[in-house]
């Protein structure tokens, strides 16, 4: 099985096809493909909007088209599908538009393959290959199947969890004439289970470590220690889904570059002190505040918003900060 560096730096070179073939399912996963292509059309087969009874399919598929990489054996429980989208995304339409063109169904041309509907997997690109998503469809009905994605965007940092949970699973299979165990694991790429519970685990090893050092560095209480832990956890949980919404300044890295003036100093607590205390601030004050931090949004809610926030000055120092970290 590839290591999730090995995973990373294949999905770092992804820039096209070619690139997405040759680094990432020919010579990392293993698909046995041929891995130095030049067009689409070398391993696959063009599936029409009229073949897919798609008439729509041109408003977002290059060519209007879906591309079939031919069967790498014979028989191939899944049927594996690019969609090239011409745009900055991937529509959820248009993949149900071609999701009911490939399920068995009457009305049909009856000479072209059709396949269940959770034994399809589709590898979604946007504009210059910019971003790759990997869908599969799960439920007991194509009509009502729900989508299930992961993905990257180009140069993206946060890929842990597509390196060690999402693509190993897709590796070729090591025994390809076992179709069951086959379904079964490329369709754990898609299992949101395990990765609840391994965020869980980390979430509780983190919530610990920080309660620790609050009870080591300052003197907390246990009971106060592990609340305060559990609340700064959760604030940067949530400020996380604002970065990847582009809502903290519409930079999709804000927290990552804010913090590297501070990765010399850990022991000076200048993180929390000079960034994050006024970013809560910001996150807690309404628009034209004094003091608040620019390209920062007003959360109208609880999360940020309590009695320690009023600022006592200009410059938002407080006597009692609510963490001491």
């Amino acid at each position: 099985m590839p290591t999730p560096q090995e995973i990373s730096d294949a999905i770092h070179r992804v820039r096209d096809h070619a690139t997405l073939i040759e680094h990432l399912l020919s010579r990392t996963l293993q698909w046995p493909i041929e891995d130095r292509i030049q067009k689409i059309d070398d391993i696959a087969f063009g599936w029409t909007a009229e073949e897919l009874r798609a008439e729509s399919l041109g408003d977002y598929l290059v060519d209007g088209q879906a591309w079939q990489i031919r069967p790498m054996r014979d028989p191939q429980p899944w049927g594996i599908f690019v969609l090239e989208f011409h745009d900055d995304r991937v529509y959820r339409t248009a993949l149900r538009q071609v999701l009911r063109g490939l399920v068995p169904k009457r009305r049909r041309d009856a000479n072209l393959p059709t396949w269940r509907h959770d034994n399809l997997l589709f590898i979604c690109t946007t504009r210059d290959y910019e971003q790759i998503t990997f869908a599969h469809f799960r439920g007991e009905k194509a009509q009502t199947a729900r989508l299930a994605t992961f993905g990257w965007q180009r140069d993206d940092r946060h890929v842990r969890t597509v390196c060690e949970f999402s693509l190993p699973a897709l590796e070729w299979p090591d025994d390809d004439a076992d179709a069951a165990e086959w379904i079964e694991q490329w369709s754990a790429a898609f299992d949101k289970e395990r990765l609840t519970k391994d965020f869980f685990r980390r979430f509780d090893d983190a919530v610990a470590a920080v309660q620790a050092d609050l009870e080591r560095h300052q003197g907390l209480k246990s009971s106060a220690a592990y609340s305060a832990a559990q609340l700064l956890l959760e604030r940067l949980i949530f400020l996380y889904f604002l970065q990847n919404r582009g809502w903290l300044n519409q930079e999709r890295d804000y927290l990552f570059q804010k913090l590297e003036p501070h990765r010399g100093r850990p022991k000076d607590f200048t993180y929390y002190r000079e960034f994050l205390e006024s970013l809560f601030w910001s996150l807690a004050s309404p628009p034209r505040g004094p003091g608040r931090l620019p390209g920062i949004p007003f959360l109208n809610g609880g999360l940020f918003d309590d009695d320690e926030f009023t600022p006592l000055s200009a410059s938002r120092m407080k006597h009692k900060p609510p963490l001491k970290v």
